[in-house]
């Protein structure tokens, strides 16, 4: 990645992209801290993978290759120091869909949660 395209600090002005999250409260003086909208341009190389990607014309659900999960636990091994297993890991089509499993899965029905809105 080209230093140009870390630019963490540059302020976009996303109040006319229709974004539920910037568009919800509409002022200035409120920080949105959602889950899945970023505040910062993405880097050329996501955005020209995404172009070739999209030229393709074909789009599919896809598994994901072995270097993904070499690549997800190599990462939790050199920041961690935490062994996994590559079978450990599952995919899941968004954070919030998972939390809502993880509830279903680790809670009793009836049991009061209390979670941000």
């Amino acid at each position: 990645m080209v230093e140009q395209d870390c630019i963490f600090d540059l302020v976009i002005d996303r109040s006319n992209l229709s974004s539920i999250k910037w568009g919800r409260y509409k002022r200035a003086d409120i920080i949105s801290f959602g889950t899945a909208d970023m505040d910062f341009p993405s880097p050329s190389c996501i955005r020209e993978a995404l172009v070739r990607k999209a030229e393709s014309g074909m789009y599919a659900y896809e598994y994901k290759p072995d270097t993904y999960y070499q690549a997800v636990t190599e990462w939790f091994k050199y920041n961690h120091n935490w062994n996994m297993k590559p079978e450990w890991l599952t995919n899941c089509p968004g954070m919030w869909a998972l939390f809502s499993l993880c509830l279903q899965a680790y809670t009793c029905f009836m049991l009061r949660i209390f979670t941000q809105q």
